[in-house]
């Protein structure tokens, strides 16, 4: 998976051409996002759980653009958690889910 940034949001771009279209997402439309770790056998993943109204996308630190997207969330949704203070909390202890909620929209503002 590539994530592409835009202004308004970003896309996500499958690797496989037989995969669906790309999904774009903006971020003003962002309710919920949720980080997460999978066990990948020999070592583990961190991953992204985002959401809107409609939908949920899952992307992880493997996929192209990763960086780009974690410093472009923190700039664009107010109140999301900083990576420095959910990376850590994920990251340990190994092999386990540790699920965590960096960002919930302001339901009231919307």
């Amino acid at each position: 998976m590539t994530i592409r940034l835009q202004e308004s949001g970003f896309l996500l771009q499958p690797t496989d051409q037989l995969a669906d279209k790309p999904s774009c997402i903006k971020w003003k439309e962002i309710t919920t996002i949720i980080a997460f770790k999978k066990d990948c056998f020999s070592c583990d993943l961190i991953c992204l759980a985002i959401a809107d109204n409609l939908t949920v996308v899952e992307i992880n630190e493997e996929d192209a653009g990763w960086d780009a997207f974690i410093q472009a969330a923190q700039k664009n949704l107010p109140g999301l958690v900083p990576a420095h203070n959910w990376w850590p909390v994920v990251a340990q202890p190994p092999f386990a889910t540790n699920s965590t909620t960096i960002y919930q929209k302001d339901q009231s503002a919307s």
